[in-house]
């Protein structure tokens, strides 16, 4: 079953590993209590006291997280375009448009596209906009219907 988790830990999770830190070593220092709370992540310094806290409550749920992945409990657009950021370096008008309800135009692998479809909070969506194979996808990220 997959572990689920607010966005604000899955960002902390995808910064960490999007700066070249390795999940076993994530696991590591957060099991032995030796995680530093603030880490430099590019140009600026990130507080982890929430995945430390996360780990230190639900230690389970946080391993199986980090090593197997998760699914995001609910997401706003903001949250979803955080997560583009962090983990594909994808910014707002340069890499796709913020239609204020969806996000279009968003140029990504397949590979990317099945790991944001597993990710994401069940109330989006990720369509495609043009045929398939096209290589890379371009696909739109949508709130999914309530009948979806």
């Amino acid at each position: 079953m997959t572990v689920r988790i607010n966005q604000m830990l899955s960002l902390r999770i995808e910064m960490l590993l999007a700066n070249g830190f390795a999940k076993q070593d994530i696991l590591t220092e957060l099991k032995k209590g030796t995680f530093a709370r603030e880490h430099q992540i590019g140009d600026r310094i990130v507080d982890f006291t929430l995945l430390i806290d996360f780990a230190a409550d639900h230690w389970p749920e946080c391993e199986k997280a980090v090593q197997d992945g998760y699914r995001v409990t609910f997401h706003t657009i903001n949250g979803v375009k955080s997560l583009l950021a962090v983990k594909f370096g994808l910014q707002d008008e340069r890499d796709y448009q913020d239609k204020g309800d969806h996000l279009d135009g968003i140029q990504l692998s397949d590979a990317d596209v099945e790991w944001l479809q597993s990710v994401l909070a069940m109330n989006w969506r990720v369509v495609d906009q043009e045929e398939k194979g096209s290589d890379p996808k371009v696909v739109q990220i949508r709130l999914a219907a309530p009948q979806e």
